[in-house]
């Protein structure tokens, strides 16, 4: 379903946050990343949110967050990596706008990662993480997403916001 609102998936460090405020910038759109409204809301980060509530109390606000955030018209909004993780918010997401799957390779997201302990999920052996988190979400990003381009190359952000603004032009609704 092609409507006004562009929802960007993909693993944590695929660069969702800095591509949907491109693509926004490129579409004249208010831009909204999931994890800035929920650090804004609660006065916390999400580190911090894990730490004391845990995940399933996060992805609980992050639901909620997300549907307040679908009901806006004609915006570009950069999910976290897990808002996949549960079926209401894939439905959400596929019923509210188009989809766009932001992909790297796991050797790129370690690399991305490697030096960042603000995500808390990736804790321990980062690269372990993150191919679990692979093998479990790329299926749910697949099934939800109407399009996927590849952010292998970080130098090339705009003209990959280019590349999605370019191929949403020719599918939305008129």
């Amino acid at each position: 379903m092609f409507t006004g609102n562009i929802f960007l998936v993909g693993m944590t460090a695929t660069g969702k946050s800095r591509i949907g405020l491109l693509v926004a910038e490129l579409l004249d759109r208010d831009f909204y990343d999931c994890d800035h409204v929920i650090e804004k809301k609660t006065g916390v980060s999400i580190g911090t949110i894990f730490a004391d509530a845990g995940e399933d109390a996060f992805r609980k606000l992050e639901s909620d967050v997300l549907k307040e955030l679908a009901n806006l018209n004609d915006v570009v909004i950069s999910t976290g990596g897990g808002a996949v993780l549960r079926g209401v918010n894939r439905v959400l997401l596929k019923s509210r706008g188009t989809v766009v799957h932001l992909r790297s390779d796991i050797a790129e997201l370690v690399k991305r990662t490697q030096h960042n302990s603000t995500r808390p999920l990736l804790a321990g052996d980062p690269a372990q993480k993150l191919q679990q988190m692979w093998e479990s979400r790329m299926p749910l990003y697949n099934g939800v997403a109407d399009q996927t381009f590849v952010s292998s190359d970080i130098k090339s952000t705009r003209l990959l916001a280019q590349s999605i603004v370019d191929w949403y032009r020719t599918h939305e609704t008129k």
